[in-house]
């Protein structure tokens, strides 16, 4: 759990930036006079309350991590940060890919399979060579020369992300997924036959998520959370 509170973090930041470029802020009303703030004081009922959704979810994640203690985060898509990126202050981490709704997890080396999406500061470092490939294929936001031919190129874009994963899907086999492009994080706990569903927009959404034979649909209402239990390859 610390991995995927680690990682959702980092998603939070990502999605922050993305909807700050394309949804205006919500304007700010301010209701209380300096001069007069206890007489001010029945406006602050007017204030909206963001802690409460996310005081409720924060307790939901507490019953999670009990039945999750234990059990380690896999998937196909790696994140990973190399030499090169704790050197910088600006690696920029290539971290939309949480969203997609393919399981993923944290590696401490560059992994054997899957798709390992990398840092601006990583993938140079992978053009340089001086990042090898364990035999996971890289991902980098642009195209950078490499001999090595396991730097792929992919924008971080919804919309980019969405159509990596069409295209991979078949190669999934029974690991689950989200098949519906709503963005969502799905963490999968395979030692546990569980994966945790934690959707990121605020509107009601419903999710089709297939793994192998199976197929699961779960509705959510604001920025819930789901524990699917009894997923089985």
């Amino acid at each position: 759990m610390k991995a995927f509170n680690r990682v959702v973090g980092i998603l939070a930041a990502g999605l922050l930036a993305v909807a700050g470029a394309s949804v205006k802020a919500a304007e700010m009303q301010v209701f209380s006079d300096p001069e007069r703030a206890d007489a001010d004081f029945k406006f602050q009922g007017e204030y909206a309350d963001p802690g409460a959704e996310l005081g409720a979810e924060m307790r939901r994640q507490a019953g999670f991590h009990r039945q999750l203690a234990g059990h380690r985060l896999r998937g196909p898509f790696k994140h990973y940060w190399s030499e090169a990126s704790r050197y910088t202050g600006d690696d920029r981490p290539f971290s939309l890919f949480l969203a997609t709704g393919v399981p993923f997890e944290v590696t401490d080396r560059p992994a054997r399979d899957g798709w390992t999406f990398l840092s601006d500061a990583d993938a140079a470092a992978a053009a340089d060579g001086k990042l090898v490939s364990g035999g996971t294929r890289f991902l980098s936001r642009s195209a950078l020369p490499t001999t090595a031919g396991v730097l792929d190129p992919c924008e971080e874009t919804p919309a980019a992300l969405f159509a990596f994963k069409h295209r991979i899907r078949s190669g999934l086999g029974k690991v689950p997924f989200v098949e519906n492009d709503e963005p969502a994080v799905l963490a999968w706990y395979p030692s546990a036959h569980a994966a945790l569903l934690w959707k990121v927009r605020s509107e009601p959404t419903s999710f089709l998520v297939r793994g192998g034979a199976q197929t699961r649909e779960i509705s959510l209402t604001g920025l819930e959370s789901a524990l699917l239990p009894d997923l089985y390859p």
